[in-house]
């Protein structure tokens, strides 16, 4: 599952079943075995319970229902925090919009059947708005005009024009990213954080900026683990980094790339959700330190004096700053369900907002308003935006719910000994260097017991699948020294491969068919490259060493006892030279570049993305083998989207 689910199913069953029955009929379950001897849920379940397993899931599903309705009828709806707005976009992960909300910066899918994400870059569109509404006039007082008016006539003209706000929707990148974006306060530039392979092809968050006027984007950091981007200045921007587990703030120019430290954090810090104050001297962020509490604190950006604002046991997370400073709203768990608080930073006095049962976050300070931009919990359609007021108190009483209802909530076994020092210090042992040799285990194993011919193939693994052991082969009872085997290594940087009456090549010629029984040995070295712009976007190099044995015969029958091809008269060539036997040996270089984007239909119809590959093989008796030659080979494709939506 890419997202949990929003009960958590397996998780309320398993507080439910022990609630009912006792945490030991989980172990009775667990313990149980049929007549022979095998592991059986079902059975156990039955046996352990007194129920059957499909009785007790419409028990389960009708209490959950039972609470979960019972809790959110006590709890406010969005439309009554305030009200409700959607994206110019139906597939949205996260936006921005400008401070003077005349652009907005989107996360999402122009194309519900991508399976990456598009940045783009929506513009208020007033020129087509200004249309739109004249259309409209136009058709209104052509109505006006009418001599004889029909009652649909009259009531349009007496209804007003509904406003509908128009976007130019433009993708300007695409891949996988950080939800954190950050528009410039001039608006000419975003920061965003996007996941690339950075240095030695390790795949991290990394800062980009993309510059409107220009239409280009460039890196701001390398290999950074770099995320929750913000502006300083026009000039400048703060990120949060990640080393060793280990987070700081840092500072970048993006002129002179210098970088500064905000912070100097050593031991097990983690930072994230930075907000700049709206006089640019001050950072809000949520950060959980040694101890362990994700809490919302400040920065000084001059005299680095860092302020804890929140001490709630639950997390808080998601500062935004009010425009005059004085006050920052922030996302509370406070009352184990997302919800939407205000501390007032003079009398440090902590307001709740919302009492939301389905869970509410704050996102933005709403543009040219006196309201707070908070999102929905993301359902199928998308996610929401409330516009909510931050001096709002909500008006929702204690949450009732008969015991009955709710005990399960607090079933388990008794877990005190966790946080309790132990008696003993136990034995750890010392790291050791990984050795793959030591934890290989099988992977698959097919046998086909097949009266004339018996085959079978065998794959082994090691416990970080980078290492594969595999052999497959068949046997031919009548003639031994007819059965054929192939021995394979690989890993992702090379492989080796040894074959014997495994590798054939067929082909018509001089007016028969060619058999070429290929015994030998091939070694390859493998560089995949991704330069760190597009995760789909991806090159191939690699070079090998083959050595081959060619035992080639020509005919057109086979011998009916043997099944051997019968091999043609030398005069029988007459168009077509007598092809040779011998040995083969020859060198490989080769890349490979394959640029498509994912999408759902692109192993039967791919609409977009090109690919090219060639190799080279060289051979020289002089060095070894029978035959000399150079052999090229190169291939291309592109697939050119027909239509203007890249269908």
């Amino acid at each position: 599952m890419d997202t949990m689910d929003p009960h958590h199913d397996g998780f309320s069953k398993m507080l439910y079943w022990a609630d009912r029955f006792g945490d030991s009929t989980i172990a009775q379950t667990l313990e149980y075995r049929n007549g022979f001897n095998v592991f059986s849920f079902g059975g156990g379940f039955k046996k352990a319970t007194g129920i059957s397993v499909s009785q007790f899931n419409e028990d389960w599903r009708r209490h959950m229902n039972t609470y979960y309705y019972g809790y959110r009828s006590q709890k406010e709806t969005y439309k009554e925090m305030g009200e409700v707005i959607s994206f110019p976009l139906k597939k949205v992960q996260t936006a921005m919009f400008y401070k003077d909300s005349s652009q907005i910066a989107i996360l999402g899918r122009l194309d519900k059947d991508r399976r990456d994400v598009s940045l783009i870059i929506a513009d208020r569109d007033t020129s087509q708005e200004r249309k739109r509404f004249e259309k409209w006039e136009k058709a209104i007082d052509k109505l006006k005009e009418k001599k004889k008016k029909t009652k649909k006539d009259s009531l349009a003209i007496k209804k007003k024009y509904k406003e509908k706000i128009l976007w130019d929707k433009n993708e300007v990148d695409y891949g996988q990213f950080h939800p954190s974006l950050s528009w410039s306060f001039s608006g000419n530039k975003l920061a965003y954080a996007k996941y690339h392979f950075g240095e030695n092809q390790s795949q991290v968050y990394d800062i980009k900026i993309y510059d409107k006027g220009s239409d280009k984007h460039f890196w701001l950091t390398k290999s950074k683990r770099a995320t929750y981007p913000i502006w300083v200045d026009s000039n400048k921007v703060a990120y949060v980094s990640h080393y060793n587990n280990v987070s700081n703030i840092f500072i970048s120019n993006l002129d002179e790339k210098e970088v500064i430290n905000v912070t100097g954090f050593t031991k097990n810090t983690q930072i994230a959700y930075l907000a700049i104050s709206p006089d640019r001297d001050q950072v809000a962020f949520a950060m959980n330190p040694v101890n362990g509490n994700m809490d919302i604190y400040t920065i000084d950006l001059e005299s680095k004096a860092l302020t804890r604002l929140t001490d709630d046991s639950m997390a808080d997370i998601l500062p935004v700053w009010h425009p005059n400073s004085k006050s920052i709203s922030y996302t509370s768990n406070a009352n184990g369900v997302p919800n939407i608080y205000t501390i007032n930073l003079n009398t440090k006095k902590i307001t709740a907002n919302t009492d939301a049962g389905d869970g509410i976050w704050t996102h933005q300070w709403m543009p040219k308003d006196s309201v707070l931009l908070a999102t929905s919990l993301g359902d199928i359609d998308s996610v929401r935006l409330i516009k909510v007021n931050p001096f709002r108190t909500p008006d929702t009483a204690p949450l009732t719910l008969r015991d009955n209802y709710t005990s399960w909530l607090a079933a388990g076994p008794d877990v005190n000994f966790v946080n309790s020092k132990p008696e003993t210090i136990p034995d750890i042992s010392q790291p050791e260097k990984y050795k793959f040799t030591k934890h290989m285990r099988p992977l698959a194993n097919i046998i086909l017991p097949l009266p004339a011919a018996p085959f079978f193939a065998t794959a082994f693994t090691d416990a970080l699948g980078k290492n594969m052991f595999g052999m497959l082969g068949y046997l031919i009872p009548s003639d031994m020294s007819k059965s054929g085997f192939q021995l394979g290594y690989i890993n992702p940087m090379w492989s080796l491969f040894i074959s014997r009456n495994m590798d054939f090549a067929f082909r018509p010629y001089q007016k028969a068919w060619l058999f070429d029984s290929k015994n030998g040995v091939s070694f390859t070295i493998n560089n995949p490259i991704n330069f760190g712009e597009y995760p789909s976007s991806n090159h191939l190099f690699y070079a090998g060493a083959t050595i081959i044995n060619h035992n080639v015969t020509v005919g057109k029958k086979t011998d009916k006892e043997t099944g051997e091809l019968i091999p043609l008269d030398n005069s029988n060539y007459v168009d077509l030279p007598i092809p040779e036997s011998g040995n083969d040996g020859f060198i490989t270089l080769g890349y490979q570049w394959l640029n498509r984007r994912p999408h759902k239909i692109n192993n039967i119809a791919p609409k977009d993305g090109f690919g090219i590959s060639g190799l080279i093989d060289y051979a020289n008796k002089n060095l070894f083998g029978d035959f000399s030659f150079t052999r090229f080979e190169s291939d291309v494709f592109a697939n050119v989207p027909v239509n203007k939506d890249g269908s």
